[in-house]
């Protein structure tokens, strides 16, 4: 749906994220044919995946981290999250 209505709207070649539960990725090659994309956790499904399935890891609130490396368990969490989440968006 996000691919047709990239190319109706705005043309194409074109990407289209949607960020949501998952985040995903449309690519949309020339004349509207779709080339592809990709589906990975959104940035809260990420955090929360880790409390449910680590024994001592918490639920964290998602905030910006104050650094790229935490100096605290929710720090380091956040960090992994955020800066993870940019470089996966910044590398697809």
């Amino acid at each position: 749906a996000n691919a047709v209505a990239v190319h109706q709207k705005c043309g194409s070649p074109a990407i289209v994220i949607d960020f949501g539960t998952a985040v995903t990725f449309d690519v949309v090659g020339e004349g509207g044919s779709y080339l592809g994309g990709v589906i990975a956790p959104g940035l809260a499904s990420m955090t929360h995946y880790l409390h449910r399935r680590t024994a001592l890891l918490p639920e964290i609130d998602l905030a910006e981290p104050r650094s790229a490396i935490g100096k605290s368990t929710i720090e380091a969490m956040r960090a992994g999250a955020v800066y993870g989440y940019r470089g996966m968006i910044r590398e697809i």
